[in-house]
């Protein structure tokens, strides 16, 4: 007899029970969780509604990890913002969201259920992402210079040779014969 794998309903259950321990020995051990630096408030949810799709092996199963990337990658991105400043860079990032994060959720999804298809599209979606998100880094704060010197000068060389090196490996991914 096979194991049963747990539902979404199990699992909200699962994690609301965990949730609720962690808050719990918080209290216990006098831990002041509205200390927790706020982008936090979205990334959890974002990992939680990512590992609720880790059971599901169909395409509610896709959607929830490409939701959960995307609200992690968003929360990631605030983190970022939040501790530098340097909120100018929505410009650009919002990449990283959409295209990068729905491909990483594929990516992730694929790779947990042994799909190639979902791991080989993710990646190329990913991928697509981050060059969206080198290109506007380059041309937002490189040409039109809209987070002032943020980056200096040994920041403005390694976004240029990020640039040149994606687009070498991206080149190479492309050009390669396809297998198909």
């Amino acid at each position: 007899m096979r194991a049963r794998r747990p539902d979404g309903p199990t699992l909200v259950g699962i994690l609301l029970v965990l949730l609720g321990l962690a808050w719990l020995l918080g209290r216990v051990a006098n831990v002041d969780m509205t200390q927790l630096p706020w982008p936090l408030y979205v990334i959890v949810p974002g990992v939680v509604v990512f590992l609720l799709s880790v059971p599901a092996r169909d395409r509610g199963g896709e959607g929830l990890a490409v939701v959960g990337a995307m609200v992690t990658v968003t929360g990631l991105i605030l983190l970022y913002q939040d501790a530098t400043g340097h909120w100018e860079s929505w410009a650009y990032a919002w990449a990283l969201i959409a295209p990068g994060g729905v491909g990483l959720g594929l990516l992730l999804f694929g790779l947990l259920g042994g799909r190639r298809g979902l791991i080989d599209s993710g990646a190329r979606t990913a991928l697509a992402g981050l060059a969206i998100f080198l290109v506007g880094a380059v041309f937002f704060e490189l040409i039109l210079n809209i987070g002032g010197d943020h980056f200096g000068q040994p920041g403005r060389v390694a976004l240029s040779i990020a640039l040149v090196v994606f687009g070498l490996l991206w080149l190479a991914l492309n050009l390669r014969p396809s297998r198909r």
